[in-house]
This record gives C-alpha cells, sequence and structure tokens, in this order.
C-alpha cells in the first residue's frame, strides 16, 4: 500500500475512533437495518479485510494501533450481534430505546440457554 493510502487508511480508522460511541452497529458495518444475513457478513469481510490490526503492525504510533484495535473489537462485536437472529431482535429493541450497544452481559449470554 502507497503512503497516501496508508494515511487515507489512518485517517478513516482515527475518524471511526472517535465516533465509535456514537455509531450503531449498522452504522458501524455501513449496511441498513434491512440488511440480510449476507448483507451483514459480506460488509464485515470487506470492513475486517481493510481495518485488521495485522495491516498496521508496522505502525509506529501507539495511539494508531490502539485506535486500531478499538475500531476491529467494535466491528467484530457489531457482527457477533447483527448475525445472530435471536440477539440482533434484543439489539433493535435496545436501538429503538437509544442504547446503540448492547451489554456485555446481552452480549455474551445464551439467549436459548
Amino acid at each position: 500500500m502507497s503512503k497516501s493510502g496508508m494515511g487515507e487508511l489512518v485517517s478513516e480508522v482515527a475518524k471511526l475512533a472517535d465516533q465509535i460511541d456514537h455509531l450503531s452497529y449498522y452504522d458501524f458495518l455501513g449496511v441498513t437495518a434491512l440488511a440480510d444475513y449476507i448483507g451483514i457478513r459480506d460488509a464485515f469481510y470487506v470492513r475486517a479485510q481493510r481495518f485488521h490490526p495485522d495491516r498496521f503492525v508496522a505502525t509506529e504510533v501507539e495511539s494508531i494501533k490502539k485506535a486500531v484495535y478499538a475500531v476491529y473489537k467494535r466491528m467484530t462485536e457489531a457482527y457477533n450481534v447483527l448475525s445472530d437472529p435471536e440477539l440482533r431482535v434484543v439489539y433493535d429493541q435496545s436501538l429503538r430505546g437509544g442504547q446503540l450497544r448492547l451489554s456485555p452481559e446481552l452480549r455474551s449470554r445464551r439467549l436459548d440457554a
């Protein structure tokens, strides 16, 4: 990747990291609430490749590395919630109530147990 391409990628990561607490899981993956599983999976795959922490191994700036890890972690969280039909229903209900993120307890517990 060229230096200008990497600079654009770093800018994109910084922007996502700055907005991380203000974006829904749908916004974070770049899909609408009407997206089906395939759309969510494909959006995650594209973003996972783009923002994977391994792409930033050569980056010496610690703040960039931390931002990349935060973005990747939230993106994975979004995918895990939106790709699980039961968690997605719970998330959509909480989103209507203004909550942009599910609690760790809800994300980690099996809803069918």
